[in-house]
């Protein structure tokens, strides 16, 4: 469920006629439609023009009467000239400005009737807003729910235990990828679910790290393993560069570029030998 937009502090209602700008200051935009604010605007216009039928646009937009005062003036309808979202301070921040012009007199029996609808929308906004605290609170608490191994602290584990846990699993990653590309933050924390879930509690015993069961990419293994020695063996030098530099290749990469480069070696030495003992 989206967040309602902070509430704003003063508008400036700026008139298509002569009349000068309109400063207002509203404390609670949630509870106002767009018609309340008519009726507010309204209580300021000079005497033979307090009847007047009013049109308000805000960003190219005509106001709606039954709209929220939050919804009609939110964060997308406030977009700026270069298509960005500008951020919005929790605080007071600079007026906005929304354009009124007016139209023909209205009647008695119509302005009755504005005075009554907008007093209905207001009611009704209130009645409104427990719900919405309440679908936000819940959403809090689904996003503040633990993930990954910060599950196991609801188990029974302590902070220890689990850091241990994780430091373990990033050790295992790190086989598997580069300092460049290893998984951090929400990414980090899938991983550990996929794990837990794959594993069981049987497989986290003890919060040690040890026996944790980790399961090697059968895939990954095999491309390590193959390119690795075959790079060293028939690229030596430059293999030996890509494991001098850091986060080129995965740790297990490098093992096998050297295991390659060890193997180019001692088949260089077995030649020279070889070739020596037929020149005899």
């Amino acid at each position: 469920m989206a967040s309602l937009p902070p509430d704003i502090h003063e508008l400036i209602i700026r008139f298509a006629s002569s009349i000068p700008d309109l400063p207002l200051a509203l404390p609670n935009t949630q509870t106002l439609s767009v018609l309340s604010l008519k009726l507010l605007i309204r209580s300021h216009l000079p005497v033979g023009q307090k009847n007047a039928r009013l049109n308000l646009i805000f960003a190219g937009k005509l106001l709606r009467n039954h709209d929220p005062l939050s919804a009609a003036l939110s964060p997308s309808t406030r977009q700026s000239i270069k298509g960005k979202t500008p951020i919005y301070p929790r605080g007071p921040g600079p007026p906005l400005y929304v354009q009124c012009s007016l139209g023909e007199n209205l009647t008695s029996e119509q302005l009755a009737a504005e005075a009554g609808e907008a007093a209905a929308l207001e009611a009704s906004l209130r009645a409104s807003l427990p719900t919405l605290h309440l679908d936000n609170e819940r959403d809090d608490e689904v996003l503040e729910r633990p993930r990954g191994f910060d599950r196991l602290l609801a188990t029974g584990w302590d902070a220890a235990d689990v850091a241990t846990l994780r430091a373990s699993f990033l050790a295992h990653l790190s086989h598997t990828h580069t300092p460049d590309n290893m998984p951090l933050g929400d990414t980090l924390r899938a991983l550990e679910e996929r794990w837990l879930d794959s594993t069981g509690p049987a497989g986290v015993d003890g919060g040690d790290g040890e026996g944790m069961g980790f399961e090697e990419d059968e895939a990954g293994a095999l491309d390590d393993q193959l390119w690795g020695t075959m790079l060293g063996f028939f690229w030596p030098w430059a293999a030996w560069w890509g494991t001098r530099e850091e986060g080129v290749w995965t740790e297990r990469r490098q093992v096998m570029v050297m295991a390659g480069l060890v193997m180019n070696i001692l088949f260089g030495f077995l030649r020279m030998f070889t070739t020596r003992e037929e020149s005899l």
